[in-house]
């Protein structure tokens, strides 16, 4: 799903590109936020720049299986994680052939049809989208110039905070690592909310989210990257108050947009 100013780029570099995962549930929210903001960039720092999303062949918002297999990165068997629901996961481990289809596939065909700026190109994905972001900054570090990872599920992985942070050490000390990154979360991510402590699965509930440490794990995260900079990504680190897994989503997007494609507010 892709959507594009009307007229020409205000510069010969070409448009900024924002990709969002989970096309299907953000692209219509994206799309509105810049194309609302990019009418007066004098005002909102905002430049027009093109959307591109990509989704899934469903009238569904989510595609649990096929993102549960695209945004994940590989892993042993014996290493996964217990699923929310207690069920057994399907098709895991994509997230490295996934990340060469966005590259050499869907980047390709975007610069064919649009003039776009290859050093303005942002990522965005929330929760396993969010992991598949930080999974793409660690392994792949020049593919965007903007990462944000929103309610990552760093708790599905558990070398994301070891063997990948790691070499991506080793790489910021030999050469650097020259990208932005922004990790949002929302408050009641990691604790419960007043809907689920009514809940009847709220006793399950309440030791899994605190188990999966989202909030700990994404303040911490943000942290350690932080502690880089000078060769390391820009980083920063937004908690929206009062939201939680879902209904953070348009906020983040929000924050997004600005992060990738505007000047800094202050």
């Amino acid at each position: 799903m892709i959507a594009a100013p009307v007229g020409p780029p205000a510069g010969a570099a070409g448009y900024p590109v924002l990709y969002l995962l989970d096309g299907n549930a953000v692209f219509g929210t994206a799309a509105e936020i810049v194309g609302l903001r990019a009418r007066r960039p004098d005002a909102t720092g905002i430049s027009p720049a093109v959307i591109v999303a990509i989704g899934y062949p469903t009238d569904l918002p989510l595609d649990l299986d096929r993102r549960a297999c695209d945004y994940t990165p590989p892993v042993a068997v014996d290493d996964l994680p217990e699923r929310p629901d207690g069920s057994q996961w399907g098709a895991v481990g994509g997230a490295d052939a996934f990340l060469d289809f966005l590259l050499d596939t869907v980047r390709p065909l975007i610069a064919r049809k649009i003039p776009v700026d290859p050093q303005r190109q942002a990522l965005f994905g929330h929760s396993f989208g969010g992991l598949f972001a930080l999974h793409a900054l660690f392994t792949r570090p020049d593919a965007f110039t903007h990462y944000i990872a929103a309610s990552p599920s760093i708790w599905w992985h558990r070398y994301l905070a070891q063997d990948y942070t790691a070499a991506f050490a080793r790489r910021v000390r030999s050469i650097g690592v020259n990208a932005s990154v922004l990790i949002t979360i929302g408050e009641l991510e990691q604790q419960m909310t007043m809907i689920e402590a009514d809940a009847a699965n709220a006793a399950s509930r309440a030791q899994w989210k605190q188990h999966n440490r989202m909030v700990d794990n994404a303040r911490e995260l943000a942290a350690w990257l932080t502690a880089l900079e000078g060769r390391g990504p820009l980083t920063k680190f937004v908690m929206f108050e009062g939201e939680d897994h879902g209904s953070v989503v348009p906020a983040a997007l929000g924050r997004a947009v600005g992060f990738a494609l505007g000047r800094p507010a202050r």
